[in-house]
C-alpha cells in the first residue's frame, strides 16, 4: 500500500516553517506542511509513520517511509490485520492511494524484491538492468576510460 500526498502529511510546527521559507515573484511563502527536498524530511516522515505503526512494524507488517507491506500466514488474519491498520491510517488522517495499492496477493514487489510465501528475493528485473550493461556503455569515446557520467 502506498500513502497519498507522502511527506505533506507531517505538519510543521509554526516556529520551524520560517526554515522552509521560499521566494517567487509573486512574494515570500513558507510550507505549513513537510515538503520533499529537505534533508530530515525523510527521517522526520518515518519517525511519523514507526510512532503509528511501529509495534506492529516487522511483526504483522513492513513500514518504509510511505510504503506499507501487511503480510500473514492466512487470509482472515491478513484481514484483521488490514483492519487495525485500515483505523491507524483513519485515526491519523492518512489516506492510500487506491491505484497503488494491491490487496490479499500471494507475491508483492516492494522495494526492489520480491515478497512471496518462500520468503524474499532480489527482484530480477532490477538485475536484469545491471547485468545488461556493457563494458562499451559506460566508457568515455577513446574507449578506455571510465565515464564518470556514465557510471
Amino acid at each position: 500500500m502506498d500513502l497519498t500526498s507522502g511527506f505533506y502529511n507531517v505538519p510543521l510546527h509554526e516556529s520551524d516553517r520560517k526554515f522552509t521559507a521560499f521566494t517567487t515573484p509573486m512574494g515570500l511563502y513558507e510550507y505549513n506542511r513537510l515538503p520533499q527536498g529537505l534533508c530530515n524530511s525523510p527521517a522526520s516522515f518515518m519517525r511519523m509513520m514507526l510512532s503509528i505503526f511501529g509495534d506492529l512494524n516487522f511483526s504483522s507488517l513492513l513500514c518504509y517511509l510511505d510504503d506499507l507491506l501487511v503480510f500473514a500466514p492466512s487470509e482472515e488474519e491478513a484481514l484483521r490485520r488490514l483492519e487495525v491498520v485500515f483505523s491507524r491510517l483513519r485515526a491519523n488522517n492518512l489516506k492510500l492511494s487506491q491505484k497503488k495499492c494491491n490487496f490479499l496477493r500471494k507475491s508483492v514487489r516492494f522495494l526492489g524484491h520480491i515478497v512471496d510465501a518462500s520468503g524474499v528475493s532480489v527482484d530480477q528485473e532490477k538485475v536484469a538492468v545491471i547485468s545488461g550493461f556493457k563494458k562499451e556503455d559506460l566508457m568515455d569515446a577513446d574507449g578506455c576510460t571510465p565515464s564518470q557520467k556514465k557510471v
